[in-house]
């Protein structure tokens, strides 16, 4: 077995901690604390002390970390002093004024405008911001996309993120999911097929149809053709449709290819676009950024009086911390630097590929992908390279932060257990 993250002995009690173990339970159950851990000053030499031996815990966890899309290379040090501050984005961060001054919408204002000038053609004509994540993103779409479509009907992928369909029953709308092909890209057929049936209903005429295409699935990070998913839209007669394209992984990866290569998801194609922050960008905070063309919010402004702004975010308080974050990443990278960043993770996921094969396991990906899919390996190489696993199949991500090293010794890995089952068969 490889050696890349066995534990230096000063090390040795964080690795039997685990995010969701009991030992953490115990370490960190408040009543306990309050009971043992006598006054304020006992009880905060506790609290450093359990959070010293977490982030151990979580240093060396990173170096196996491999199947989840999180990039851990962005230091936020130069951000540590506003973390004494309760920064409270509430509202749209366009409007003007707030209740609460102690806000950083200036800084979202710039993340989106620097997201609008990457994916629409005239940023003038975007509305957006920053979100918890991809999840909210997709809920705001969906609101937005039954404000204008309060009968539509949403397809998706069977391969869409699952807060799609989730998102769908919360608003009452029903959803449709849509076969994938093998590699996990939406079945055009199998769409025009069922967006044809509902044409052919005559409940809601002319017929409604929200479409969430996805820029990257969580398996295999396949990539939706929404050039296609509209010519089939024009050629059912669909003209009160949405279409939002859930870019959360690769938005800002494909965006960044050359215009040649570079998949239709921007807001020339669709109504919608969110990407996520806490992935390819690596902030530290869930987060992410959706925009919209600014005609569809002018009539959904709603002022609301105590809190000095206007209503069109799907949550009212939102962390002003989040788009700092984000504004120091793009601040810090520029586009040059994290084009280079996904030159650099394509470069780490085809290295992966090869040596993969080289150890006798299937392995592929899809064009531009940083994601690699495999055949099943064992399950003790799944705990503990955390490989997300469907079925037959896992994969990893080779994110930014990954390097060659590590991929070795994942290879290392699965080819020790190959030879393990092998012999095992043998007998």
């Amino acid at each position: 077995m490889s050696t890349i993250a066995t534990a230096p002995a000063d090390l040795s009690q964080a690795m039997l901690w685990s995010s969701d173990g009991p030992h953490l339970d115990a370490k960190v159950n408040l009543q306990a604390a309050h009971q043992n851990k006598g006054d304020r000053l006992q009880r905060r030499e506790h609290a450093r002390s359990v959070i010293a031996g977490f982030c151990q815990f979580l240093d060396q966890d990173r170096l196996t970390s491999i199947g989840f899309p999180t990039a851990y290379d962005l230091d936020v040090t130069d951000l540590l002093p506003l973390m004494g501050y309760v920064l409270n984005n509430i509202g749209d961060p366009v409007a003007q004024g707030s209740a609460f001054p102690a806000h950083t919408k200036a800084f979202e204002r710039q993340v989106v405008d620097w997201f609008a000038r990457l994916l629409a053609p005239d940023p003038r004509k975007v509305w957006g911001y920053v979100t918890s994540g991809s999840s909210e993103a997709i809920g705001w779409a969906l609101l937005q996309a039954r404000s204008l479509y309060p009968h539509a009907v949403v397809y998706h992928s069977a391969d869409a993120h699952f807060s799609v369909s989730r998102w769908a029953y919360t608003l009452g709308l029903p959803a449709v999911s849509i076969p994938t092909d093998e590699t996990g890209v939406l079945d055009l057929a199998a769409l025009d097929r069922a967006v044809r049936r509902q044409a052919r209903r005559r409940q809601w005429q002319p017929p409604q149809v929200i479409v969430v295409a996805t820029i990257g699935t969580t398996m295999t990070e396949a990539v939706d053709d929404v050039a296609a998913i509209t010519a089939i839209l024009d050629q059912a007669g669909i003209t009160r449709r949405y279409i939002h394209a859930d870019a959360a992984l690769s938005g800002i990866p494909l965006a960044l290819l050359p215009p040649q290569l570079r998949p239709p998801f921007g807001l020339a194609d669709v109504d919608s676009v969110s990407v996520s922050g806490h992935k390819f960008l690596g902030a530290p905070i869930p987060s992410g950024v959706v925009l919209t063309h600014r005609a569809h919010m002018d009539a959904a402004a709603r002022r609301i009086a105590y809190v000095g702004t206007t209503a069109n975010t799907l949550l009212s308080s939102r962390s002003g911390h989040g788009p700092v974050m984000l504004w120091y990443a793009l601040l810090i990278e520029g586009e040059e630097g994290l084009r280079a960043r996904a030159d650099h993770a394509r470069r780490i996921a085809n290295y992966t590929v090869m040596r993969l094969r080289d150890v006798g396991v299937w392995a592929w990906r899809h064009p531009h992908a940083m994601t690699v899919v495999l055949d099943r390996p064992a399950d003790e190489v799944i705990q503990r390279w955390h490989l997300a696993t469907s079925g037959s199949i896992s994969h990893l991500i080779c994110m930014p932060r990954i390097t060659t090293a590590q991929i070795d010794a994942f290879c290392d890995d699965v080819a020790e257990s190959v030879r393990l089952r092998r012999r095992r068969a043998v007998r």
